[in-house]
């Protein structure tokens, strides 16, 4: 496995711990992730940082640091499978410095959320369990916020002994 690899492998780690969505758990999402903490294979976790960048920076960042390059039309899918999943998880902040910038604007930007960055620098340390449940313990998790929403559009059957389907 080479560093590049094995960080992206990192980086999907990290995103099975915070609980995104299992269609969120790929290597797409991680580069996303490692681009937005500028955080190439050589670098160490606690040197993580927060640039806000935009989909073509990501986009540079992946074939300039990690060997991936991705096709100019799968900006979207990157921006709605990935990124906006990452948003609606507290994890990136969306226009941090102007959030009421048009959906359609080119100065559309994304930054790794204040919290999240100092979780994400302590990876790899004596210091990781912990942090990540204290930070896990202080929000939920998006795949458990999915399964309130299913949950609540759930309806109740009553069986014939008078159990519900919900017992």
């Amino acid at each position: 496995m080479t560093t590049i690899e094995r960080r992206i492998a990192e980086a999907v780690g990290i995103l099975k711990a915070l609980g995104v969505p299992k269609e969120q758990i790929n290597d797409r999402t991680a580069i996303c992730l490692l681009a937005l903490l500028n955080l190439p294979a050589d670098r160490k976790w606690q040197d993580a940082r927060n640039p806000m960048l935009g989909i073509r920076a990501i986009f540079d960042f992946a074939r300039e640091k990690l060997d991936r390059n991705y096709a100019e039309n799968t900006r979207e899918s990157v921006r709605k499978y990935s990124v906006k999943q990452l948003v609606s998880a507290g994890v990136l902040l969306h226009n941090p410095d102007k959030p009421d910038r048009a959906v359609n604007s080119s100065d559309n930007g994304y930054q790794v959320e204040a919290q999240a960055l100092a979780l994400l620098r302590q990876f790899g340390s004596e210091t990781w369990t912990a942090s990540l449940a204290s930070y896990l313990g202080l929000r939920e998790t998006l795949a458990a916020q999915y399964a309130l929403a299913r949950n609540l559009h759930r309806i109740p059957v009553r069986i014939k002994d008078g159990a519900t389907n919900f017992d």
